[in-house]
């Protein structure tokens, strides 16, 4: 998954159910998400 595809996929899905998502989790994808982006574009 690109980092286009995750904040697409990400975003609909937080828009639908936003009551639902657990932050904590949220911020470790993300925070994976950006770290690989980082490490691939080194």
């Amino acid at each position: 998954m690109t980092p286009e595809q995750f904040v697409q996929e990400i975003g609909e899905w937080l828009a639908e159910d936003a009551g639902t998502v657990d932050r904590e989790a949220l911020r470790l994808m993300v925070r994976q998400v950006i770290s690989e982006v980082r490490v691939a574009g080194a």
